[in-house]
């Protein structure tokens, strides 16, 4: 969705066709798990909200250029893996139950994502107010 308070990007591994309409995009290319990790953390959303466009309700506009000006870290395939066994888990828990709690698992990321961006425990206390 290019309008929503907080990030909705997924992954899939479906050997499908995947079509979206004039409101969505498709990430393709190399470590899309830690893509999908980083950018649905609290810190992009917090990001998002307080630097990009946003509707007359208030909404985020997740546009293509502002999801392409986002400082994702390019970091070595090693630090990467501990973003992408949280996303295999996370799949793991909404493709058994699609219903299934991973509050944890998000917080997790969060964690690490914070860690990534070298944040302060003042800087991840104000994400934190300010997630929606």
């Amino acid at each position: 969705m290019d309008m929503s308070p907080e990030a909705k990007f997924a992954y899939s591994e479906k050997s499908m066709n995947l079509y979206c309409n004039d409101k969505g995009s498709i990430l393709a290319g190399r470590s899309q798990k830690y893509l999908c990790a980083i950018l649905n953390s609290s810190l992009i959303t917090w990001l998002v909200m307080n630097t990009a466009l946003t509707t007359g309700e208030g909404l985020s506009q997740w546009k293509k250029f502002t999801i392409e000006q986002l400082p994702i870290p390019d970091v070595p395939p090693e630090v990467r893996i501990p973003f992408v066994r949280l996303v295999d888990d996370i799949l793991a828990a909404k493709d058994a139950d699609p219903s299934a709690d991973i509050t944890e698992q998000e917080k997790e990321v969060d964690r690490l994502v914070y860690t990534l961006y070298g944040l302060s425990e003042a800087e991840v206390a104000a994400v934190e107010k300010g997630r929606p």
